[in-house]
């Protein structure tokens, strides 16, 4: 189960995400993304409350860094994101 709160600001919005990020919950996520992603506003996307990931939820992970900015980040998902590609 994945809860995600949205906190939005004058030039940000403040995505925190708690739970688990897997195969079910990366849609879920992307479509969060997606829609402040469209509106130009920054994504500060708080990784604090993750308790578990799966392998979709890392390589998603991977592809959105380019454009959010992932912060608090526990330590098993930036050695998942720092590992092999998944393909």
């Amino acid at each position: 189960m994945l809860r995600i709160s949205e906190k939005v600001g004058e030039d940000s919005v403040h995505v925190r995400v708690e739970g688990v990020l897997d195969n079910e919950s990366v849609s879920l996520l992307s479509d969060v993304c997606s829609r402040h992603l469209e509106t130009s506003e920054r994504i500060i996307l708080n990784l604090g409350g993750l308790v578990d990931i799966s392998r979709e939820g890392v390589e998603f992970l991977r592809k959105s860094a380019e454009r959010v900015l992932i912060v608090d980040a526990p330590q098993f998902v930036m050695l998942s994101m720092r590992g092999p590609r998944i393909t």
